[in-house]
């Protein structure tokens, strides 16, 4: 089902599209417009998510610019139409933009976790909602969003480019696996607004249903950390593709690397630039417990047989540990970490994993 409804703001009224699934909603987006408004295309993005199973609002983001009487949601693609969307963005400022996402976000609770996802300008009001408003978000092509990477994230967000979108040049993209090397950044064979299907010089047909599209999603609002993995191991860091965890047993330097995709038991399921970032990860991993204290052979492992999420244990072993030469599993009960020691710990493999102390 989908319909105009209206959300109270502190700026004033804002219309917003909403579109429901027709079961109980797997999780919320607040789908973030480009710079034409909430139109038949970004309604279209809406229902599709719900398509999905998500629980979605497209707010009408101009609804809070004074303009012309005309249709706030119904610029053309067409240099004028570029030339008002960007003076209408403007005019907006992100202040404004954020309490709509916030807003938005308040309408969306009852149905599950929020995430938001945004196209071009919006991509940047996505990254944005990640870094002010603690909201999982996905950015697409978010021209803006340079200027926004030293704040400290509250909340993961994802990054899709295009390798040949003028508007972003490599630099740029390069910045954002610099300084939040943490998250996830894709980058395909594409030119800006790939994954719309509409008023775009070089269309590609079925944008709308990109994979990335829906792995952002996915991403967002079904990932769970399996609870037998979260009682034995602790978060250091959030990277790429992965969770990176200690385990909570001192016997050992114990990493594990747990994909942040539901549903995935094998390596086979993983897609081919999925595997890349995973073994991206794996050899960090490996590089951070080589040359540290003690740690003279790494094993690795990707059993599976009792926790059947895909996760990847990267172990450092040395001669005279406590299970040495055998495996460390069944090598008896695990020691725990005193809880200041747990923190240190933390703390350590994060800096020799090399991500920052936010993440």
């Amino acid at each position: 089902m989908s319909e105009w409804i209206t959300l109270d703001t502190h700026y004033g009224p804002v219309r917003a599209w909403q579109a429901l699934p027709e079961g109980k909603p797997r999780g919320a987006l607040v789908v973030v417009q480009e710079i034409f408004g909430a139109n038949p295309h970004i309604r279209g993005v809406a229902e599709r998510f719900a398509a999905e199973g998500y629980a979605v609002l497209a707010p009408s983001f101009f609804d809070l610019v004074d303009g012309p009487e005309a249709d706030p949601d119904a610029l053309p693609y067409s240099p004028e139409g570029v030339k008002e969307g960007l003076e209408r963005v403007t005019a907006l400022g992100m202040e404004k933009a954020l309490e709509v996402v916030r807003a938005a976000a308040t309408r969306l609770a009852p149905h599950g976790k929020v995430g938001t996802v945004g196209y071009c300008w919006g991509g940047s009001v996505a990254l944005l909602s990640a870094l002010r408003l603690g909201l999982p978000s996905v950015s697409y092509y978010g021209a803006r969003n340079v200027q926004f990477l030293d704040e400290t994230p509250k909340a993961p967000v994802m990054f899709h480019f295009g390798a040949q979108d003028k508007s972003i040049p490599p630099e740029a993209i390069q910045a954002h696996r610099e300084k939040l090397p943490q998250m996830a950044t894709y980058v395909y064979p594409a030119d800006h607004a790939f994954n719309r299907e509409v008023g775009h010089a070089q269309r590609r047909p079925g944008a709308a249903t990109h994979p990335g599209l829906l792995l952002g999603a996915s991403w967002m609002s079904d990932f769970e950390l399996d609870s037998r993995l979260a009682s034995d191991s602790v978060l250091v860091a959030e990277g790429p593709l992965s969770q990176v965890r200690l385990m909570n047993d001192e016997r050992f330097p114990w990493l594990v690397l747990v994909p942040r995709l539901a549903g995935v038991t094998e390596w086979i399921e993983l897609d081919g630039e999925q595997q890349d970032k995973l073994r991206t990860e794996l050899n960090r991993a490996c590089k951070a417990l080589h040359g540290s204290d003690g740690v003279e052979k790494i094993n690795i492992g990707a059993l599976g047989n009792i926790v059947r999420q895909l996760h990847f244990h990267v172990i450092g072993r040395h001669d005279g540990d406590p299970a040495w030469p055998g495996p460390v599993w069944g090598s008896g009960p695990a020691h725990r970490y005193e809880a200041a020691a747990l923190d240190q710990h933390v703390a350590y493999w994060k800096e020799r994993l090399g991500y920052p102390a936010h993440s």
